[in-house]
């Protein structure tokens, strides 16, 4: 039975660390998307500045995909404590 804990305590501290960074990674995409906002209002029509907004916004993008992954995967690995938590 002690193995099984282990696995559970393991598998919890990861599931809540991975919350924790999707937390995080969602605060960056959000700073990203206020930054994009902001270099756009302040170069617009300005092709640097419309580029830098696009860079921007793609980025936050590309981080939105990462939060979505963490979120599923905390999602899994709570499926997995629950199976375990059962044996």
């Amino acid at each position: 039975m002690g193995m099984y804990q282990d696995k559970k305590d393991v598998l919890k501290q990861i599931a809540d660390q991975t919350l924790s960074g999707a937390g995080d990674t969602q605060k960056v995409q959000e700073e990203l998307e206020r930054l994009a906002a902001e270099v756009n209002s302040q170069l617009s029509g300005s092709a640097t500045g419309e580029r830098a907004a696009a860079i921007l916004d793609n980025a936050a993008s590309g981080l939105q995909t990462v939060v979505s992954a963490l979120l599923e995967a905390k999602s899994k690995m709570d499926s997995y404590y629950s199976r375990l938590e059962q044996l």
